[in-house]
């Protein structure tokens, strides 16, 4: 999971050599006496570890929208599609038989 323990002295010391180690999926563990323990590691294999997170993880107050069938999308698309035909129809006719004045 890491690919380097480190203690922070240390860290300090050969940061360039550590900073190359944390990459891509690559992480660094930082030891600091009386501290926290830290991690090094790239903001890209942050957010993709959050992403996935955010999948499992659900809200107690948040409310699932159910999706439309695919018949029902297939019926919409076909009445825009009936609408717009009618539109270019009816905008056809009305250019039908006007002279353009010069």
């Amino acid at each position: 999971m890491f690919k380097a323990t480190v203690v922070a002295s240390k860290l300090r010391e050969k940061m360039a050599y550590y900073f190359d180690q944390a990459r891509g999926k690559n992480v660094v563990q930082i030891l600091h006496r009386g501290g926290d323990i830290k991690v090094l590691m790239t903001q890209e294999h942050y957010l993709d570890l959050v992403s996935r997170l955010a999948l499992y993880e659900k809200s107690e107050n948040t409310e699932l929208v159910s999706s439309p069938s695919a018949k029902t999308l297939e019926q919409r698309l076909m009445k825009k599609i009936k609408q717009v035909e009618e539109d270019e129809t009816e905008n056809d006719q009305r250019g039908m038989g006007k002279v353009g004045s010069r």
